[in-house]
């Protein structure tokens, strides 16, 4: 959704109305506001019908995808005979177009009713601050949010070649927004990643140590 402000926009104190935010009339939990400041987030919701004919427990894969640009886009600029056109053509099939993994998610289903919801405890947003973190800071802090009492959850930190570096237990029995720091003192400058585990579901984001 390329129509995601930054954490802490307010359209409300945009001197331009060029700058605002279009198209979210009616979205309720588009950039809401936190008790601090604007979130910089929306949540989209799928339902899924589920084949009575499927065996269940269901293990679903979720995962949260960014492309530079549109495909569709370089195929409608095509059309136009342009020398800045055929340039743009040249760069963007002489070049590896990766699809970059913001986020992923998975989980496994211990109760369907006919078509309805896994009954799992995932956390539905997950963020990791600040970022990117200065190694030897100390403090990494994680805001998530739980639809359901957290089961043994956890937080782990992994390093880009999936070494455990340290497991941290969350506070449990509680739903809602919810923000821990966690001591990161010896992350090193790199890639690494935070893993959310609650019952069978896990939450990860990304995250970057500087020096």
């Amino acid at each position: 959704d390329n129509r995601i402000p930054p954490r802490g926009f307010d359209a409300a104190s945009m001197q331009s109305d060029s700058i605002g935010v279009t198209g979210t009339d009616g979205d309720v939990n588009f950039n809401p506001f936190d008790g601090f400041e604007h979130t910089g987030s929306d949540a989209v919701e799928y339902r899924i019908a589920i084949d009575n004919a499927w065996k269940l427990p269901l293990h679903v894969s979720i995962a949260l995808c960014y492309q530079s640009i549109k495909p569709a886009f370089i195929e409608n600029l095509d059309e136009h005979a342009a020398p800045e056109v055929a340039r743009m053509h040249d760069y963007y099939h002489g070049s590896p177009r990766p699809v970059e993994i913001l986020r992923t998610l998975e989980m496994d289903s211990q109760e369907l009713n006919g078509i309805g919801d896994a009954a799992v405890s995932a956390a539905r947003s997950l963020d990791v601050f600040p970022q990117p973190l200065t190694a030897g800071s100390g403090v990494l802090g994680v805001r998530y949010e739980l639809l359901r009492p957290a089961v043994n959850a956890t937080v782990s930190v992994f390093s880009e070649l999936g070494q455990e570096i340290l497991r941290v237990p969350l506070r449990s029995g509680s739903i809602g927004e919810q923000t821990q720091y966690v001591n990161a003192t010896m992350l090193r400058p790199g890639i690494y990643f935070l893993v959310l585990r609650s019952g069978e579901t896990r939450s990860v984001a990304p995250f970057c140590v500087v020096r």
